[in-house]
């Protein structure tokens, strides 16, 4: 679903996972269920679209469980397990973790594709912040923690950073579309509209979907086969020279970048 920007789109996809999980109804009551308290788990590496996204559908950012990172910056996967069973324990319900396919502050993949075991193991909805490097998933030479964004309940990506589409044209990627009817739709009398038709209104927060719509539209026929996006391989290439350097130079500490692992062609 087409936002109006990044942050939106990961409000879409944080709301539709709080109304996926939770054993009541958010909606009545957002608070707690039972004194069940949600939470939420990501790395600090983060983007701090999180903490507006708790603080604003009210659970409050005392929910978020921040998962340490290794010294290749990803989330610790074996500590992500452990805070999920020790909260489960505690009478809390882990309902959404973040993984990042791109961080803002060094282009970092987490280990995705793990991640995604330990949500299906505990049933916690995944969710993967893929604004920065989701589309670079899309490449041959893309590593397979990048290509395991495939695996998520929800991605959000920003076409303005691959597309050169317009800045506010985001997206919002939901694997069950009556997770988004569940958070959204409201039916009131002057909507009259199949519960099962495909209305934007009833999908997110927003009523009308933007112009920018037919952009994206544009683009996404630009970078299709036969044509190939080859500003997107150019990109990519650029990112693994770049790491290469970065590995040979002593004055530079090398941590990883978001095509680390890639195979240049």
């Amino acid at each position: 679903m087409l936002v109006s920007g990044g942050n939106v789109a990961h409000f879409v996809c944080f709301l539709a996972a709080r109304a996926a999980k939770a054993d009541w109804d958010v909606r009545t009551c957002v608070g707690r269920g039972a004194g069940r308290r949600l939470c939420v788990y990501g790395s600090a590496e983060m983007h701090t679209w999180i903490q507006k996204a708790a603080d604003m559908s009210g659970l409050g950012i005392d929910a978020i469980r921040w998962i340490p990172i290794g010294a290749d910056l990803r989330m610790d996967v074996d500590a992500l397990r452990q805070q999920i069973v020790s909260d489960t324990a505690a009478g809390d319900l882990p309902f959404l973790v973040v993984g990042t396919a791109g961080s803002v502050s060094t282009g970092v993949v987490d280990q995705l594709r793990d991640i995604s075991a330990v949500c299906k193991e505990h049933g916690v909805w995944f969710h993967v912040d893929g604004a920065y490097g989701g589309f670079a998933a899309t490449l041959p030479q893309a590593p397979d923690d990048l290509r395991a964004l495939s695996l998520a309940d929800s991605v959000a990506v920003d076409p303005h950073k691959w597309l050169y589409a317009p800045l506010e044209a985001c997206c919002a990627l939901v694997r069950d579309v009556e997770a988004l009817r569940a958070t959204c739709g409201y039916h009131s009398p002057y909507y009259h509209f199949s519960q099962h038709a495909l209305n934007y209104v009833d999908l997110g927060p927003e009523a009308s979907p933007r112009f920018v719509m037919c952009l994206l539209t544009c683009a996404r026929q630009s970078a299709s086969p036969p044509r190939k996006p080859t500003w997107m391989r150019s990109i990519a290439r650029w990112w693994i020279d770049c790491s290469a350097e970065a590995r040979r130079s002593s004055r530079i500490c090398y941590s990883t970048v978001v095509m680390s692992g890639a195979r240049a062609s």
